[in-house]
């Protein structure tokens, strides 16, 4: 699951900045603000972090990124972080040089790049032991810079001088707060992001389920990928956990309520679940304008799109034209109409369990 906050953009800024100067200075590319150029064709950098217990990073072909994990933000010194990023640099190019053979993850290709560019064999490594790796390495961590800068304002704080103690007390403490808020996973400063569902191509299911799922306090995005298109959501853990169940049940239920249906066709299977969207969307805005706080729900709307341009920095609209069917539709407005979400949902917030039933 990918993460989003002050504390992440921080992280991958750091990573990004790295990443340009390895680009530029140890590969020999032009490296433009948020691009680098390969044979007169330009390659995206980005960098996204995500909360799992391994691997430390990989590199995401379908989204021309690199992907670093939470745990690397505290733990590792900037040497380490270096060759993490040089590992799956050479990944990036060996898929650019070599896309149908790049899934032999550390094989032949791989290691032809690294030797191209003299990076030594730490950078090879598929796995590496982070604890040992600190020891072993020269540089402090951020919490080791952090601890010696503490020890320093607390000798001043011990100063004679009254105001110079107290200033420095007062320091030592901001510094010590500051780094544990940082460390805290608040739930409107933190960002989560999933794929929930695949598909070839953009298709009437995936956008009305993309529709509904709008109602359950996360952001939703159609995604185009290399070589397919998906469903993905934003928002907090718990509302992301939500999510995940309510498209689960969804894709199966549309499935279900278009067997019970005497329509046949494409067009009308399109029209009807676009019309099931529609339907549960005209409930739940009933619902809402009947029993929720107006400012309430433009709170959460504006935590929501806070939340959002976090994430995303451009999204485009895409208009999707498709035959259309208006019996199919209304046919699927009066299912949407009725349809409700399995109260097997487990999520404690009223509001949630309100707008889902």
């Amino acid at each position: 699951m990918e993460i989003y906050s002050e504390t992440t953009h921080l992280f991958t800024k750091r990573c990004t900045a790295y990443l340009k100067q390895i680009i530029q200075n140890e590969l020999g590319h032009q490296v433009n603000r948020s691009r680098f150029v390969i044979n007169q064709v330009s390659y995206p950098i980005q960098i996204i972090v995500f909360q799992k217990n391994s691997p430390l990073a990989y590199f995401d072909p379908e989204f021309y990124r690199i992907c670093m994990n939470s745990t690397l933000i505290y733990q590792v010194k900037e040497s380490i972080l270096k060759d993490i990023l040089r590992h799956e640099l050479a990944h990036y190019i060996c898929y650019i040089e070599n896309p149908n053979n790049y899934f032999k993850a550390h094989g032949k290709e791989f290691k032809e790049i690294c030797k191209r560019y003299n990076w030594r064999e730490e950078v090879l490594r598929a796995s590496m032991n982070i604890e040992i790796e600190n020891k072993l390495r020269h540089g402090e961590l951020e919490s080791e810079k952090l601890i010696s800068r503490v020890k320093k304002l607390l000798n001043l704080a011990q100063s004679s001088n009254e105001h110079e103690a107290q200033l420095a007390t007062i320091k030592a403490n901001q510094l010590l707060l500051n780094h544990q808020i940082a460390k805290l996973d608040l739930d409107q400063s933190t960002v989560y992001v999933t794929r929930l569902l695949k598909s070839k191509k953009n298709n009437a299911k995936l956008q009305s389920i993309y529709e509904i799922l709008q109602h359950f306090m996360v952001n939703t995005v159609i995604r185009y990928g290399t070589s397919a298109v998906y469903l993905e959501v934003s928002g907090s853990k718990e509302n992301i956990e939500l999510a995940e169940y309510v498209c689960n049940f969804l894709d199966c239920k549309f499935e279900q309520l278009w067997k019970e249906s005497s329509l046949k066709g494409l067009k009308a299977k399109n029209s009807f679940f676009l019309g099931i969207a529609k339907g549960y969307d005209q409930k739940c805005l009933k619902m809402k304008t009947e029993n929720f706080d107006s400012k309430a729900l433009i709170q959460v709307k504006q935590v929501l799109t806070k939340q959002f341009q976090m994430v995303y920095k451009r999204t485009a609209k895409i208009a999707n034209k498709r035959d259309f069917s208006q019996d199919a539709f209304q046919a699927g407005v009066n299912k949407g109409r009725d349809l409700t979400i399995n109260q097997a949902i487990k999520n404690k917030n009223a509001l949630l369990r309100l707008i889902g039933n």
